[in-house]
C-alpha cells in the first residue's frame, strides 16, 4: 500500500507531502492543485513503468512539469518521492543549467 507521497517544483506545488490511508480524499478550491498531485502520481507511475520519457513528453516536455512559479539560481529540478509498505522510491528529474552553447540539457536521475 502507498503510505506517503512527496512532490516538489512539480507544476504549481512547490513543496507537498501527503500521509495516505486506506482512502484518502484530496479536496479544495479550483486551483489549488489538486490534479497537478494526482498528474504527479502517475508521472511516478510512468517512470516505475519505463514510460517516464513518453509521460513527460505528453505534459509538454520537462519545462512544462517543472515549478512554475519564480525560479531560484541553479538547476531547476523537480522531486517525486513515494513511500510503500517496505519500499521508498524517489525521482529526481530537471533540467542542467545552460550550457556555453546557450542550450540545456535534461537531467534525470532516479534514486531507489
Amino acid at each position: 500500500m502507498l503510505h506517503r507521497l512527496l512532490i516538489e517544483n512539480y507544476r504549481s506545488l512547490r513543496s507537498v507531502s501527503i500521509e495516505l490511508v486506506q482512502l484518502t480524499v484530496i479536496t479544495g478550491p479550483n486551483g489549488s492543485g489538486k490534479s497537478n498531485r494526482y498528474q504527479a502520481l502517475g508521472l511516478r507511475q510512468a517512470a516505475a513503468n519505463g514510460r517516464f520519457k513518453q509521460a513527460l513528453l505528453e505534459e509538454g516536455g520537462m519545462p512544462s512539469a517543472l515549478w512554475a512559479g519564480p525560479r531560484r539560481k541553479g538547476p531547476a529540478r523537480m522531486r517525486l518521492a513515494l513511500t510503500l509498505d517496505d519500499l521508498s522510491y524517489e525521482l529526481i528529474a530537471g533540467l542542467a543549467p545552460s550550457t556555453r552553447t546557450g542550450m540545456s540539457s535534461v537531467t534525470i536521475c532516479t534514486i531507489v
